[in-house]
């Protein structure tokens, strides 16, 4: 099986007022399962900076990818 990771920020239409402040985006990161070749399905990780208790650099270290440029 393969898992193919996709950073995939999202932008929000409207900012979302919190606790800390005004959000814009959102960052995301997309798992896409395959198997020969073939779609199996698809997750996602999602944090929010300042309000998750997990940072970018937990989500780069859990999947083991290098950090965003």
């Amino acid at each position: 099986m393969d898992i193919e990771i996709c950073h995939h920020p999202l932008f929000f239409k409207q900012p979302s007022g919190t606790s800390r402040g005004t959000l814009w985006t959102k960052d995301s990161w997309l798992l896409i399962s395959k198997e020969e070749q073939q779609f199996n399905g698809v997750g996602e990780v999602s944090i929010i900076s300042g309000l998750s208790k997990e940072s970018e650099s937990d989500v780069h270290k859990s999947l083991e990818i290098s950090p965003l440029t």
